[in-house]
């Protein structure tokens, strides 16, 4: 399992091999009680456990510590609520059920599918956030990483082996929060209009966010010094944070890893997002006049069988629901707020993309089989391949593309159509 390790007072990037202790019920009994520790937030009091890092280095780990109310019953598509304070010493040692979605079975138990599937429970009551932070804790309060997990906006989960932060906290002295945020249409559901508007996945991370600038002094950690990053939906995410008035102000610094808020993938415009709204509404029986009736409706279905019966808007990266103009969360589109003379930020941005990640759409979208070889790319199959990645492109935009990633040629040797499609080509 990996990690990318990234500090925020630098381009500090490494890899570093993690196998640990899922939680702390792997800690002997005997041992278990001078390995607990035990934290006051402003909702009460979460108790965690000390484990080690792969290196021998001791870290602090809480899991699942909820940030907002269960989005369940009419809650569902709703904007996240604040949670209620609890009175008990919440139990922070077990990792949080993972936010309902799809499980990948394409290749059956291939391990580079599985590693992506949720590893915990599904459920609804899944708005709960991760904290790791070294041991012993600084004198000084220490920089803030705060993780937004990928995975095109229907699926991900903060759980997973690859971001396990133990390592990270331990080597570069930071805190590391993550945290579930709804996806699919769970969370990206939109009717267009004031019954629901759309972006419940983003104002919860909105809400995990504002836990973290309330709650994250009390774990050691500088609420004036947060970061976020995330990758590819992740990324996009992080874009849209920058841009939006609701939580531009909760962060200093964001890390783009294979994403932007201005890609077409991470946006959808209204008439989309209706469209898409209706198609699941009539899938599963349901009123399609995107009122109160189809909500109601909505809001009886089991959530497993909303998300398996969603349906994209056709083309490969064109998926079915995603962040939309919502008039608050963003006021408008992220192209027009980026280029409103009105925009100022002092949020520093760095900005990365990511080796080999084109040879997933290979695999899932043009036929081509999971190997370690190098597929055999004709000049046919790369140029359908692109148009196929662009469909709202016309002719003239979709020859600026190819002459923009070809050079002005159509790359014809395996080599080059391989880097055309986002893969290696040593």
């Amino acid at each position: 399992m990996i990690f990318l390790l990234l500090a925020s007072s630098g381009a500090i990037l490494r890899c570093v091999s993690v196998l640990q202790k899922e939680n702390a019920r792997n800690v002997p009994a005997s041992e278990k009680e001078e390995l607990e520790t035990v934290v006051n937030t402003t909702k009460g009091m979460v108790k965690g456990f000390i484990t080690n890092s792969s290196l021998e280095k001791a870290v602090r780990v809480f899991y699942g510590i909820p940030y907002a109310q269960p989005p369940t019953g009419k809650r569902r598509f709703r904007r996240a609520s604040s949670k209620q304070p609890w009175t008990d010493v919440f139990e922070a040692t077990v990792k949080p059920n993972s936010c309902v979605q799809t499980i990948d079975d394409t290749y059956g138990n291939f391990s580079g599918s599985v590693m992506w599937n949720a590893n915990t429970n599904m459920s609804e009551d899944c708005l709960k956030l991760n904290v790791w932070t070294p041991v012993p804790s600084s004198k000084k309060p220490l920089a803030v990483l705060v993780w937004i997990y990928g995975g095109g906006f229907y699926s991900g989960t903060s759980t997973l082996d690859v971001y396990d932060a133990r390592n990270l906290v331990s080597e570069e002295d930071v805190i590391v929060v993550s945290m579930n945020y709804r996806v699919a249409s769970l969370g990206f559901l939109s009717f267009g209009n004031e019954l629901v508007p759309g972006n419940a996945g983003l104002y919860d991370q909105c809400m995990a966010l504002k836990w973290v600038r309330d709650n994250i002094a009390a774990f050691g950690g500088d609420p004036n010094r947060v970061t976020l990053f995330g990758e590819s939906a992740g990324a996009g995410s992080v874009a849209l944070h920058v841009l939006s008035p609701l939580s531009r102000r909760l962060f200093k610094r964001a890390i783009l890893q294979s994403g932007s808020g201005i890609a077409p993938w991470s946006f959808r415009s209204k008439r989309k997002a209706r469209e898409a709204a209706r198609k699941l509404a009539r899938a599963l029986g349901c009123p399609t006049g995107l009122d109160n009736k189809t909500l109601s409706c909505l809001r009886k279905k089991d959530p497993k069988d909303i998300v398996y019966n969603e349906t994209n808007n056709g083309g490969v990266i064109d998926l079915a629901f995603g962040p939309v103009a919502d008039g608050a969360f963003l006021p408008k589109s992220p192209r027009a707020l980026v280029y409103d003379p009105a925009f100022e930020t002092n949020i520093s941005v760095m900005v990365g993309s990511n080796l080999n990640e084109g040879s997933y759409f290979l695999q899932y979208f043009f036929g081509f089989s999971a190997t370690d070889q190098n597929p055999n790319i004709t000049e046919n199959n790369f140029t359908a391949a692109v148009k196929a990645l662009n469909p709202s492109l016309g002719e003239p935009p979709m020859a600026e593309v190819l002459k923009q990633y070809t050079k002005g040629a159509v790359p014809s040797t395996p080599k080059d159509m391989l880097g055309g499609f986002g893969l290696d080509r040593r």
